[in-house]
């Protein structure tokens, strides 16, 4: 029978947790006590073994990814198992279902820029209006980076995609939960990130609360 195996939660203030190596993909035979994959919080790492004899059926997320707590990360079962019963019909990890909103939302982008003219100007999170191009508005989304701040080195000022990749070589790593809150509300990672290498993790992007009057 199929097992599904969780993310733990090493601590009651420990919400997320950065998976920093999957040490048995999808397809892999595996014995219990094989270790799966290993991840770390803001203290220490730690590693998940195999509560089974079996293969890795699936496996949600991928090396890098800040994962919430107590989500589904791998199912460990016999070749060609069904599976989708154990889960409640959720095959699809959290973090996949929001990729697959994303690449809708942007699918929709796609279709208003192809009605619209090519230098249209559109907004961020400021009212400064900003020429770009499709192939970097894409991108931009998609890795949370302020345009407004940004100089075009295209046509007239146009912000092109070498623009945005030039901005993400100066910008710390971000974990994908951290891109979803930046770009929900607009923040920007400030300095180094408290996660793997430097990279910006979801509370890195946290307003400050101000201790005197005790509002942000």
């Amino acid at each position: 029978m199929a097992l599904v195996v969780i993310l733990p939660k090493q601590g009651q203030s420990v919400e997320s947790c950065i998976i920093t190596e999957i040490k048995k993909k999808k397809g892999d035979l595996v014995k219990k006590g094989d270790v799966l994959f290993t991840y770390e919080t803001d203290k220490a790492t730690f590693e998940e073994e195999s509560p089974a004899d079996g293969v890795v059926l699936e496996c949600f997320y991928n090396e890098g990814d800040e994962v919430p707590v107590l989500l589904n990360m791998m199912v460990i079962g016999q070749p060609g198992e069904d599976y989708s019963a154990l889960l409640g019909g959720e095959v699809r990890g959290k973090e996949q279902e929001v990729r697959e909103k994303e690449q809708e939302l942007r699918g929709k982008e796609q279709e208003v820029e192809s009605e619209a003219a090519p230098n249209q100007p559109i907004n961020q999170s400021t009212n400064q209006p900003s020429f770009i191009s499709p192939r970097a508005k894409n991108l931009a989304t998609k890795e949370a980076v302020e345009i407004s701040q940004l100089n075009g080195s295209g046509p007239k000022g146009r912000i092109i995609e070498k623009d945005i990749l030039s901005a993400l070589e100066i910008r710390p790593k971000m974990t994908s939960l951290a891109k979803q809150i930046a770009v929900q509300e607009g923040i920007q990672p400030q300095g180094t990130g408290t996660g793997l290498a430097g990279t910006a993790k979801s509370t890195d992007l946290l307003p400050v609360l101000n201790t005197v009057y005790g509002v942000d």
